[in-house]
């Protein structure tokens, strides 16, 4: 019950706290649940109607309150909420526009209705408010369709015998506003209401789901009709339920993760003969709340998503935490005086290689790191929870741990300073879309792991030049979902990359592309990126080397040479081809994925092929071709003879030798021609 009670402790915890979840929301009150509404009625304090209007969706979340069984309401007989509902409840004159009610009503369509108004009426027995006066002498008349109909035409539509309009052609849907706030599945007549009351004229506070003395009304009341017992979250007797909230990813997710409804399956039976506290743990009604609204908040201000995957950390004080699973989204913003490193495609993206990489990014983590010094702290406790669910109605809780503020901060650390690698980071395009130039940004961090699962497994969704996207298949959706929950253990609790991943990402990189209008270059440019990044983290975990994230002229291995070979090669080719004026892709390119595979003998391949070239350089840049050979040169020297030869295929550490050597190259190039240009 561990997890139950952190997240009771959060929503104590965050009842003063001044985070929002991403629409502006905090923690739900007790008993309460968000819902999408369609319909906005306004009464007086007498229970008469003034006004409707249709809810834009931008404002339909609306908090309402729920009983534990309409809050996880469904079937053929779904119980009414005890304020803001559909159509079929809270209007009694439902069924004379020709409503239909759902299928479990159909031999007593007035039940939904009936339900409604008598919950309602002990409610206001018990707690008196105003509002629930006026909502309840407006409800018992039974007069809301005919109401909307006279009053507020322009809110629901109907047909010329006076009934619920069911169908509606493209240009109906287009002037009444309803159509698109039920959405494409759902007709006006499913529309749900909430209400406003005008207790006096110029009153502001005339709405209901946003009046503390009436949430707080529910919260207390609604407990008291449960039965009590003992709670072995809050070890205390207090009122239970053996029902638990859905809807903890989104207000439409119907899965739970207490659930023990199914007395005819197995959900408890084989272990207990029953559901109740004597047999096994019950949670009290508050208890359940809490924990579940604390979740629901904290997926929704922090939490980490891939399709039903679902991972969160937070500290459970709610102090502010840095995200352990974001990439440069979340880290970009390190410190005022960090060089920005931007360029525009076509033009090189390129790292200062004249600075020491490794000692600006450990400066930057550190700086930022110290941000959250008020979680460094042993006492302070930090809980990172994954969630995922297999069947519409199950879910599961995937990874669990609980770890102090010291100890989380120390582990995010090592994780970043491991992987950390100049990556290729492409915005989304801006406003100005006559501009072909898209942003690149190339900076040392290291990648999310869902950057680093779509680079192992090939299914990124990838914004072509027009901005659409990539299909990704289902089979790419769960390789990507399970390699993310594999990666989480790598972050939080140190454990090394798996091997299988790190020669995924080398693979994937190793095909480079034909460069296309919708297959640019810098795309895999960010997939070759994230494949260095997994292998220098990775062979650093084991303790087996330790890269540095700029060129290393020092040294000798196999792979790492190779890798530089093929990045000069590429360089010559490159430098003949702009000076001809030629757009294609180079020899090393097309080369790329065999010399991967067959260093030694595609290496002979490609001397042959730079022959023309290096005669073009010899008439137009021959300082350019004299410096290049001489680097081909000192790269050769540097190799054993049994190397040089050798036709076994290359690792990983390929990718880093190529790399580096491609940046500085660039630099160089981008250096010279700034010289060039001060001269003239």
């Amino acid at each position: 019950m561990s997890w139950i009670h952190k997240l009771y402790e959060t929503y104590e915890a965050a009842q003063g706290n001044s985070l929002l979840d991403n629409e502006g929301r905090r923690p739900l009150p007790v008993g309460h649940i968000f819902a999408a509404v369609h319909i906005e009625v306004t009464l007086n304090a007498a229970g008469d109607f003034v006004a409707a209007r249709v809810i834009d969706k931008t404002e339909a979340q609306t908090c309402i309150p729920c009983t534990v069984h309409s809050g996880s309401r469904s079937g053929s007989k779904p119980p009414p909420h005890p304020l803001a509902d559909k159509l079929q409840y809270v209007a009694g004159d439902f069924r004379a526009f020709s409503g239909k009610v759902t299928r479990g009503f159909l031999k007593t369509p007035d039940q939904p209705h009936k339900d409604y108004v008598d919950g309602l009426r002990r409610w206001v027995e018990a707690f008196p408010h105003p509002k629930l006066k006026a909502i309840l002498a407006y409800t018992e008349k039974g007069c809301l369709i005919a109401d909307l109909r006279n009053k507020a035409p322009r809110v629901i539509p109907f047909s010329q015998d006076g009934k619920f309009l069911l169908k509606a052609d493209r240009k109906d849907k287009e002037q009444w506003p309803i159509w698109k706030a039920v959405g494409s599945e759902r007709t006006p007549q499913d529309a749900v209401v909430r209400w406003q009351i005008e207790l006096s004229p110029g009153d502001p506070n005339v709405g209901t789901w946003d009046d503390p003395d009436l949430l707080q009304g529910w919260s207390e009341y609604y407990p008291s009709l449960l039965p009590s017992g003992l709670c072995m979250v809050t070890g205390k007797s207090v009122p239970l339920t053996s029902k638990h909230p859905r809807g903890i990813r989104n207000s439409a997710d119907g899965a739970k993760l207490i659930s023990s409804n199914d007395e005819g399956g197995f959900t408890f039976r084989g272990r207990f003969t029953d559901k109740e506290g004597a047999q096994a743990c019950v949670v009290g009604y508050e208890a359940s709340e809490k924990a579940h609204s604390a979740l629901r908040w904290l997926i929704g201000h922090q939490g980490f998503r891939h399709g039903d995957q679902v991972f969160v950390a937070w500290a459970v004080s709610g102090k502010d935490i840095p995200a352990p699973f974001g990439g440069l989204d979340d880290w970009k913003s390190w410190d005022d005086d960090a060089p920005e490193e931007v360029a525009l495609i076509p033009e090189e993206a390129t790292t200062d290689h004249s600075r020491d990489l490794g000692q600006i990014y450990a400066r930057r983590l550190n700086k930022f790191m110290a941000g959250y010094g008020d979680i460094d702290d042993p006492s302070e406790d930090i809980v990172i929870m994954g969630l995922d669910s297999a069947t519409t109605g199950r879910m599961a809780i995937t990874y669990y741990r609980e770890l102090k503020g010291s100890e989380f901060l120390q582990r995010l650390r090592n994780w970043h300073s491991a992987l950390a690698w100049p990556q290729t980071y492409f915005p989304k395009p801006q406003e100005d879309k006559k501009t072909k130039s898209i942003p690149i940004i190339t900076t040392a961090f290291a990648p999310s792991p869902q950057a680093i699962a779509e680079a192992a497994w090939g299914g990124r969704e990838e914004a072509d030049a027009d901005n659409t996207k990539k299909k990704r298949s289902q089979s790419d959706d769960k390789a990507i979902a399970a390699t993310i929950e594999r990666l989480i253990p790598c972050i939080i609790d140190g454990t090394p990359i798996p091997n299988d991943i790190v020669v995924s990402c080398f693979r994937k990189a190793a095909k480079h592309p034909q460069t296309t209008k919708k297959a640019p270059l810098y795309r895999w440019e960010a997939t070759l990126d994230v494949a260095c990044a997994v292998f220098k983290g990775s062979q650093l975990r084991l303790e087996k080397d330790e890269y540095a994230m700029s060129l290393e002229t020092e040294r000798t291995s196999r792979d790492y040479l190779f890798g530089r070979l093929l990045a000069v090669a590429e360089n010559i080719e490159q430098m003949a081809l702009k000076n001809a004026d030629e757009n294609r892709p180079t020899n090393a390119a097309r080369l790329f994925q065999r010399f991967a595979d067959h260093p030694a003998s595609t290496w002979r391949r490609l001397e042959l092929a730079l022959l023309p070239y290096k005669k073009r350089l010899q008439n137009n840049d021959t300082g350019f071709l004299v410096k290049r050979e001489k680097l081909l040169n000192e790269i050769v020297d540097q190799f054993r003879p049994d190397d040089f030869i050798g036709d076994s295929p290359l690792g990983p550490e390929f990718l880093l030798g190529y790399r580096c050597q491609t940046r500085a190259l660039l630099k160089k190039s981008e250096a010279a021609t700034n010289a060039e240009g001060d001269k003239e």
